[in-house]
């Protein structure tokens, strides 16, 4: 009975420290994405000499690929196609090389650098087209076709991540309607160099703010298996 009640007596210290690091680390991963928030939105948001506002169908054409057919695509092939669930991820789907060279050039097709936006599912989710061949899902997968004179590419990467999207839930899923994005506003300041500034500051605190969460999670981690391990050592007699 002595030794149950020592066996115990360190695992409920040891489990109470735990407990308390493990708390610590999410709290951490929750300021860290708090303050990253917080600067992006007053990055983004501003007003006065210099900002513009605008709908962002002022500054471009809501874009899709066109449909592309369940009877159209294979398992393998020549062209990648991302559908809804695999949106930012790996293809499970192909279409055929004359499929995609004929579409692409008769049809809208995103420029190297458009920002593709998921229109389903969960909404909003950004992947920035990198020009490798690659087909994506008509309706579901959409951009803006706009005119990089008046706002960067990469400014409005960060715009999509910051934003509050308005969409409509269907049956099954959300939904993001061509008429959401189009009144969506944007506020940019007029200068293209202060547009490629403050993205670029903001890509540097997004990669602060990635290690730092990469960091607790590993601690997070780490703190699992060291429960695990002093369970192991109590019940086998090596605590």
């Amino acid at each position: 009975m002595s030794e149950q009640r020592r066996i115990v007596a360190i695992l409920d210290e040891a489990f109470e420290g735990i407990a308390t690091a493990k708390a610590h680390a999410e709290q951490n991963i929750r300021s860290a994405q708090s303050l990253f928030g917080s600067y992006m939105q007053a990055a983004l948001k501003r007003s006065g000499e210099g900002w513009i506002e605008k709908p962002l169908g002022d500054i471009g054409k809501v874009s899709m690929c066109k449909r592309i057919f369940k009877e159209q695509t294979r398992s393998r092939g020549d062209i990648p196609f991302y559908k809804i669930g695999t949106f930012g991820k790996k293809a499970d789907a192909y279409i055929p090389i004359e499929i995609y060279s004929e579409y692409r050039r008769k049809y809208p097709f995103p420029n190297k650098g458009d920002v593709l936006i998921s229109a389903a599912g969960t909404i909003g989710r950004c992947v920035v087209y990198d020009g490798e061949d690659a087909y994506f899902q008509d309706s579901n997968i959409v951009w803006i076709a706009n005119d990089q004179t008046q706002v960067l590419n990469h400014y409005l990467y960060h715009f999509y991540s910051s934003c509050e999207w308005s969409s409509t839930r269907g049956a099954t899923i959300s939904r993001l309607y061509n008429d959401n994005l189009r009144q969506l506003v944007v506020t940019f300041p007029n200068s293209l160099h202060e547009q490629h500034r403050i993205a670029t500051q903001l890509d540097d605190l997004a990669g602060d703010t990635q290690r730092l969460e990469s960091i607790c999670r590993e601690k997070l981690f780490a703190l699992d298996e060291l429960k695990q391990s002093l369970l192991h050592q109590a019940f086998s007699g090596q605590l």
